[in-house]
């Protein structure tokens, strides 16, 4: 039998080729840890579609479901999933970059906000169009864990200042501590070459106190290994469902 992918994605390679140029996306196809990245990558965005693609069906008495996407980067999600009305933030430099492929969408909104100045998160999706008393699922995914913990604080703050009548869903997908061992141990990944960094990488006790702090009722974590083994072992990542 044909095994069945995780997620299909036709844009990913004209995107990280357009990015980033053909020769770099060789080099990293041919690193030694691209396989765990892309498993990792993949099951993440299938297990945030699939939440996403659920809450959507739970608010089909709404006449609006936006979803915000925070950091979206080379994301296509909004691509995939076309019944829903996407604001994707990110750098400037980000939104110019994915013009090409969403500016002929008339379900998608960028916003191009630097999110280490949370606090103007709210006035720029206002001003884009963004309704605070429809249905809204937040979306963070592939960004905390390149920042020190107090970026995640200050956005949880700037969020609670955008609540309006209707419910909401947040979505976080976060790395665990194990992800530095792991690329070391079966990738012999040095700390010094990794993107990633010990002190951004709190263990998920810590996200799932600063959800409870900033109003989200907490709901689902849902950890890369945890559906298939009976017993407990470490995951790679996390994703934390929560509501309001």
């Amino acid at each position: 039998t044909v095994p069945s992918p995780l997620i299909i994605d036709r844009f990913a390679k004209e995107f990280a080729q357009e990015g980033l140029g053909p020769e770099t996306v060789d080099k990293l196809s041919a690193a030694t840890f691209a396989s765990s990245l892309q498993y990792l990558v993949a099951l993440r965005t299938r297990l945030l579609d699939d939440r996403l693609v659920a809450w959507c069906c739970q608010e089909r008495t709404t006449s609006i479901r936006q979803v915000v996407q925070l950091g979206v980067g080379c994301d296509t999600r909004a691509l995939r999933l076309a019944d829903m009305h996407f604001f994707e933030v990110d750098t400037p430099r980000v939104v110019k970059f994915r013009q090409r492929w969403v500016q002929h969408l008339g379900h998608v909104v960028q916003l191009g906000l630097d999110l280490k100045k949370p606090e103007m998160l709210h006035p720029a999706l206002v001003d884009a169009g963004f309704d605070p008393n429809a249905s809204t699922a937040w979306v963070c995914e592939g960004l905390l864990e390149y920042h020190d913990p107090s970026f995640t604080v200050a956005l949880l703050k700037a969020l609670q200042t955008i609540r309006g009548m209707a419910p909401q869903l947040l979505i976080l997908a976060v790395l665990d501590p194990y992800w530095l061992d792991f690329l070391r141990q079966e990738h012999r990944q040095k700390p010094v070459r990794m993107a990633w960094k010990p002190s951004r990488l709190p263990p998920i006790t810590w996200y799932q106190d600063q959800l409870l702090q900033h109003g989200w009722d907490l709901r689902e974590v849902i950890s890369e290994l945890s559906e298939r083994c009976p017993v407990p072992v470490s995951s790679l990542f996390h994703v934390l469902v929560a509501r309001r």
